[in-house]
C-alpha cells in the first residue's frame, strides 16, 4: 500500500489531508479524466469538461447518482431521467416507496412569486392517473380553446366539464348554462 498524507495507507493508494479541502487534484492540458479498469476491461469513467463532470458507466453508458451505496437518481442513454428508480421509462420518471407517495413540490422563496407548472402542446395538454397496473383511471384534458374536461377513462365519459366563456357540464360536453 503506498500513501501520501498518512503513514497507515489502508488501501493500494490511500489519499489523506490537503488544503482548502484538496485532497487530489489532477491536472492535464485539455479535458481530464478517471478511468476505472477492472480485470483490464474500462468500467467506466469521470471526466471534467470546463465546470462539468461526466460520470459514465462503459457497461452500459448510464449515469447513476449514488449515496449509502444505493442508486437514487439514474440517466439512461437515451436520456430519461428517473429519481428513486434505476429504468426510468419516461423521460422523468419519479418513484417512491413511501405510503405517502412520490411528493412533487415547486416552490419559490420570492415574496411576490408564484410556483409554475407549464404543460405544453401542440393543441392540448393532459394529466393522467394511473392505478396500480398502469391502466389509466382518469384524466384531465386541457383545451387549447380554454376548456378543462375532467374525464372518467374506463366509463369514456366527461364527469366535469368548464367550457371556454365559463359555462359547466356535469355529465356533458355541452354544457347551455353557467
Amino acid at each position: 500500500n503506498v500513501g501520501i498524507g498518512t503513514t497507515t495507507p489502508t488501501a493500494p493508494l490511500h489519499i489523506e489531508g490537503g488544503t482548502n479541502s484538496e485532497v487530489l487534484k489532477i491536472e492535464a492540458d485539455s479535458n481530464p479524466f478517471v478511468r476505472w479498469v477492472e480485470n483490464g476491461t474500462n468500467v467506466g469513467f469521470l471526466q471534467f469538461l470546463g465546470d462539468n463532470a461526466y460520470l459514465s458507466n462503459m457497461s452500459n453508458g448510464s449515469f447513476f447518482f449514488r449515496t449509502n451505496n444505493t442508486d437514487k437518481m439514474t440517466i439512461t442513454t437515451g436520456g430519461n431521467v428517473g429519481i428513486g428508480t434505476v429504468s426510468p421509462d419516461s423521460k422523468l420518471h419519479v418513484e417512491s416507496a413511501s405510503a405517502t407517495g412520490a411528493n412533487f413540490i415547486l416552490e419559490t422563496t420570492h415574496s411576490g412569486g408564484i410556483p409554475l407548472l407549464d404543460l405544453k402542446g401542440a393543441a392540448s395538454a393532459q394529466v393522467r392517473y394511473k392505478d396500480e397496473l398502469n391502466v389509466i383511471q382518469g384524466r384531465i384534458d386541457f383545451g387549447d380553446s380554454g376548456t378543462f374536461n375532467f374525464i372518467d377513462v374506463p366509463n369514456n365519459s366527461s364527469t366535469l366539464y368548464l367550457k371556454t366563456g365559463g359555462n359547466v357540464g356535469i355529465g356533458t360536453t355541452s354544457p347551455g348554462a353557467k
